[in-house]
């Protein structure tokens, strides 16, 4: 009679399936983007990834994307983190998008190199971007309450983001989301709502 041989946890952990496997190509390059520069202690790349992957349209998942990298590269670039901001960095933020040069294709350069040289958003343009900020933050909260219960949400939460996630500043992130909506709203902007499961 053959004997059960219990595996280690480790090699049990190995074997198990991804599910940031299944997500759009867009959420995983943006995941792996982040990772460079967080790494993997970070919830960071995970928590930006799964926002990404949740959307089911192509165009708005590479422009949230394009959005959020805005974001983040003007957030890290004055020493904070994006899930610790509050609202003094995003209202600075918000005002910062009315003057920055927006990025083109420079010429005769890499494949894909881009520069700020374009001129700076309009109204549109900046309203759009604050709502994918917002989104993002939104979507942490979410994901923050899913950590007692990854199945209380997931009316909210599609297959594609069950990914179990820690956000240890779920009040940072609400109070940016609230701040970002209201600079925008102040602007004269709608804020697009959070897409239905599907």
């Amino acid at each position: 009679m053959t004997e059960l041989q219990i595996r280690g946890k480790a090699e049990v952990v190995a074997g198990l399936f991804d599910p940031r496997d299944d997500w759009p190509f867009e959420a995983r390059a943006l995941r792996d983007e982040l990772l460079q520069t967080y790494g993997t202690a970070d919830m960071l790349p995970d928590v930006a990834g799964g926002w990404i992957a949740r959307w089911p349209s192509v165009n708005t998942r590479c422009t949230y994307a394009r959005g959020f990298r805005v974001c983040e590269e003007y957030v890290r670039g004055r020493g904070g983190h994006v899930l610790a901001a509050g609202f003094p960095l995003a209202d600075a933020f918000a005002r910062h998008l009315e003057t920055a040069p927006t990025l083109h294709r420079v010429r005769g350069g890499r494949c894909g190199e881009m520069a700020p040289t374009g001129k700076p958003r309009s109204d549109a343009s900046r309203a759009n971007l604050l709502s994918a900020c917002s989104s993002f933050y939104t979507h942490t909260v979410h994901a923050r309450a899913a950590e007692a219960d990854p199945w209380l949400l997931r009316s909210w939460l599609p297959a594609s983001a069950m990914t179990a996630v820690a956000v240890p500043t779920a009040l940072a992130h609400a109070s940016l989301c609230a701040a970002m909506t209201a600079t925008a709203k102040a602007r004269g902007a709608s804020h697009s709502k959070i897409p239905p499961d599907g």
